[in-house]
């Protein structure tokens, strides 16, 4: 049997085809974009993990901070573009901290910008980590270890991470910028 359509058929079928393509892949676009404002609202970030290093030879600490941007929802379409982390130490059951701000310039500051941007996608259910690491100065350094020496089991790092979102809408409403605060243990 052998079946010949005419020019005419074959150009309605392809067109049919197009049409159902286009409205499948528009229908789907419409679904994820519906969900951009609750993806926005539930966007988190924390600090994961707090490291320090102190150099045997110089006394010269590194700061070695994973930080973390979390979309919980269905959407897709977002980029972690950049971290920021501030950070100083306390020493739990005193009044005793560190780098905390009390003069200018004391606060530690740990952005991407001054790393290679991070430009992940942050899909759906998914999570952006990255490592900051920051080489104190050796006053900084030295001021690290009198404060932590004595009694390293009771100092933790108070911190507070911004992670700069990203997504189609940045022109109209700006990047979406997640903070949290957290008190973590320094390792």
């Amino acid at each position: 049997m052998n079946l010949q359509l005419s020019r005419a058929a074959l150009v309605a079928i392809l067109l049919i085809a197009v049409s159902m393509t286009s409205l499948t892949y528009g229908t789907l676009e419409a679904v994820n974009y519906s969900s951009y404002w609750d993806a926005r609202s539930k966007l988190s970030s924390t600090a994961d993990r707090l490291h320090v290093e102190t150099d045997s030879a110089s006394g010269n600490v590194t700061i070695q901070m994973t930080v973390s941007a979390t979309n919980p929802t269905v959407y897709s379409g977002m980029i972690v573009r950049y971290f920021e982390v501030r950070l100083y130490f306390v020493k739990l059951a005193s009044n005793q901290s560190l780098f905390s701000g009390d003069t200018s310039g004391d606060l530690i500051d740990l952005v991407t910008q001054d790393h290679p941007p991070v430009g992940d996608t942050l899909g759906p259910n998914a999570k952006v980590t990255t490592v900051l690491t920051l080489q104190l100065s050796s006053s900084r350094s030295a001021a690290f270890n009198a404060f932590y020496s004595p009694n390293p089991n009771q100092v933790y790092g108070q911190v507070n991470v911004r992670a700069v979102v990203d997504s189609f809408l940045d022109t109209v409403v700006g990047p979406e910028v997640v903070q949290s605060y957290k008190t973590i243990v320094v390792t």
